[in-house]
């Protein structure tokens, strides 16, 4: 009974991570394109395509081309799962219109030839390139998300604030989202910016030489604004996100423990 009930915690984790995911991929995108834009260029010296949070979503519907939302959302679900790989998910979410490009632009026309290309490039070190960037942002995510979303739902039951099962995970799942927001966007910019950037004949980064060069880097040209580009993208993207996961997975352990009760019955 116990093996059967941890291993159902690992399907409904990721079942509640995929719905989630699902809804909050296209926000995905313009958070990518944001934190890319102005790269290494001071504030106020460079073209702004994307000047805002519902001005991105337009401007990417006005430019919409086959590989933006569509082969993102095809590869998020997947890369979740295998990191060393979400390099292409960014270069793939990262691919605009000429008007409206942002970063640097690698052209793939899909997930294959994208993970072909880079082996070609990389070897299979290529294809964990960056990897290690990656443990900052998910270190301070999770942990910020996890520590929070318990002690908030016990704080709101204690003093019967929301005491209504759903509600009380939505909504200790959504201030959960926010301070996971907070703590996790400036390593998710430099994240984004080590994935996406591109490689010269040697199969050095042409921009950055590894992750704590990548932060001196933006300080020095961007200043502290440039560590929290795309935080509303960000913001909109985790908080929701966030939510679904944690109310998805509360919801099928409920439903999950009421079969359990009933075969038992």
């Amino acid at each position: 009974m116990t093996v059967k009930m941890d291993l159902s915690e690992f399907v409904l984790g990721g079942l509640a991570s995929t719905g989630a995911t699902f809804f909050t991929n296209p926000i995905e995108v313009i958070k990518t394109r944001m934190q890319l834009q102005g790269e290494l260029a001071a504030r106020g010296t460079y073209v702004e395509p994307y000047k805002g949070l519902f001005q991105a979503f337009v401007t990417v519907a006005k430019k919409w081309r086959l590989g933006g939302f569509a082969k993102s959302s095809n590869t998020s679900s997947m890369f979740s799962v295998h990191n060393q790989l979400i390099s292409v998910k960014t270069q793939l979410q990262s691919q605009a219109a000429k008007e409206i490009a942002v970063g640097y632009q690698h052209h793939h026309t899909g997930m294959m030839p994208a993970l072909k290309q880079i082996y070609k490039k990389g070897g299979l070190f290529g294809l964990w390139r960056g990897a290690l960037a990656t443990i900052p942002s998910a270190s301070l995510g999770s942990g910020a998300q996890i520590a929070t979303f318990g002690k908030t739902k016990e704080f709101l039951m204690e003093y019967n604030l929301v005491t209504q099962p759903i509600l009380n995970s939505f909504t200790a799942g959504l201030f959960a989202g926010s301070v996971m927001s907070l703590a996790m966007t400036p390593p998710d910019v430099m994240t984004t910016r080590l994935y996406n950037q591109g490689l010269d004949e040697h199969g050095r980064g042409l921009y950055y030489n590894g992750y704590f060069d990548c932060v001196v880097k933006i300080l020095r040209s961007e200043g502290i604004y440039g560590m929290y580009k795309g935080f509303w993208p960000n913001y909109v993207r985790i908080a929701p996100h966030s939510t679904l996961v944690l109310l998805f997975f509360d919801e099928l352990l409920r439903l999950r423990d009421a079969y359990f009760v009933k075969r038992k019955m």
